[in-house]
């Protein structure tokens, strides 16, 4: 961490990114304007300008950075240069918490003279990407896949995950992609983590994080099953739709409604997890989350993260054999008003969620189960695979499990900043 990405790539992957220099017509000197966003991965950008300027020296130059579409996360003062006529401004960058990688940032420059009015230049967009890796990109539609091992065995693998949660995700529920995202697939299950920013559970195999349009997944190249690949894309793709089909600005979607429909999506294609199975043994041993209680991120235990994917698999299933895909369809129409759960519930399968509660457990013959609680925000993780004999990976110790947690809790807190930011912006806030 905290090398400087150099060499022909970065410079590549820079000159890709970058959206046009100059645009503000009406101060000509913009015009010849260039911009530029230099990533040392691990640590920060630092974004550049540099111009022609005749005049005296601005009073102040700022730079604007953050999600695309107008989400500025924050404004800085650049460090400002002017030299024979050319203005030079740079600012680094560096988050108090870690970016994602495969994260597109926004950007773009505020020139402020000591009189007059301000002139910027055209947002600019660059990817932070470990440039470290020989990544190839190729698109499948509005996702743009980047992998730097297994070829096209891995691609073709990609592509068809991506195209059967999109075609099941569509024909079934009425839910699209609706925004270009990135897929990003690490054959080194240690430098992903890493790269996401820490060390992870031993359950967690990736993550989708729709705020950011990013999905970063652990894709082996050696001793793989090729389904699995398919499915676990098709799994973390259905997260990003999802949340596209019902952004607000009042609420999101539940993680059982989440969880339960991407692990729906991912069974057409592969059985990764022996979800009816797990389900009789919950049964057998009283170990229930509540619906309520679903609404957070899954445990950082093993087999808790497994029994909690289970009770979403087979809730979204109860729901379909009783309502039918039209029932799951109302459900995310209702949810992208931004009603409550009991509400949504209520609006589209005419239960609440308590009856649903009761009449999904009803049918294992459980009337008074006992209850865990999840609290923490929800952040979609992919999950390892259990072991060749069907059981759960082992429960990692204390210490890989806090020291996930807090991982995660990175990811989190940078996804709650964002949405916060998005909601103000709908209230018509912070805008530029």
């Amino acid at each position: 961490m905290g090398r400087a990405v150099r060499g022909p790539l970065a410079a590549l992957l820079v000159a890709l990114a970058i959206l046009g220099a100059g645009v503000t017509a009406a101060a000509a000197d913009v015009d010849a304007a260039v911009l530029t966003a230099d990533v040392d991965f691990g640590d920060g950008i630092t974004f550049g300008l540099e111009m022609p300027h005749a005049a005296a020296e601005p009073a102040g130059v700022e730079v604007r950075y953050g999600l695309p579409d107008g989400i500025v996360v924050r404004r800085s003062p650049a460090a400002v240069e002017l030299t024979d006529g050319v203005l030079r401004a740079t600012y680094a960058w560096e988050p108090r918490i870690p970016l994602v990688v495969g994260t597109e940032i926004e950007y773009q420059f505020v020139i402020r003279p000591v009189d007059g009015p301000e002139t910027r230049t055209a947002p600019a967009s660059v990817s932070y990407i470990d440039a470290s890796l020989p990544w190839t990109t190729a698109s499948e539609g509005l996702v743009e896949i980047w992998y730097h091992a297994g070829g096209e065995a891995i691609e073709a693998d990609a592509r068809a995950g991506i195209r059967a949660a999109l075609d099941i995700l569509r024909h079934s529920f009425g839910a699209e992609l609706e925004r270009p995202t990135r897929l990003m697939l690490y054959a080194d299950i240690a430098r992903m983590r890493q790269d996401l920013g820490g060390g992870a559970s031993p359950w967690v195999g990736g993550a989708a994080i729709a705020e950011l349009n990013v999905t970063v997944l652990y894709a082996p190249t050696e001793s793989r099953d090729p389904l699995d690949l398919q499915a676990t894309v098709a799994h973390e793709i259905t997260h990003i739709v999802l949340e596209h089909r019902t952004e607000n600005s009042f609420g999101s979607l539940p993680a059982w409604l989440h969880e339960g429909l991407a692990t729906t999506v991912e069974s057409t294609i592969s059985e990764r997890f022996p979800y009816d199975d797990l389900m009789i043994r919950i049964v057998a041993q009283d170990e229930f989350v509540s619906l309520r209680g679903i609404t957070g991120s899954f445990p950082a235990a093993s087999q808790a993260a497994l029994n909690a994917y289970a009770q979403s698999n087979s809730l979204v299933g109860y729901i379909i054999e009783t309502w039918g895909e039209e029932g799951v369809a109302r459900l995310l129409e209702a949810y992208a008003g931004g009603v409550s759960d009991n509400e949504a519930v209520q609006e589209a399968l005419g239960v609440s969620l308590d009856e649903l509660d009761r009449a999904w457990l009803g049918t294992y013959g459980v009337a008074s189960p006992t209850f865990t609680s999840l609290t923490q925000p929800h952040v979609a993780a992919a999950v390892v695979p259990p072991d060749s004999d069907g059981t759960a990976p082992a429960t990692p110790d204390a210490g890989p499990v806090a020291a996930a947690a807090a991982a995660l809790a990175v990811v989190a807190a940078f996804v709650t900043m964002l949405q916060l930011r998005r909601r103000r912006l709908a209230r018509g806030y912070a805008r530029y």
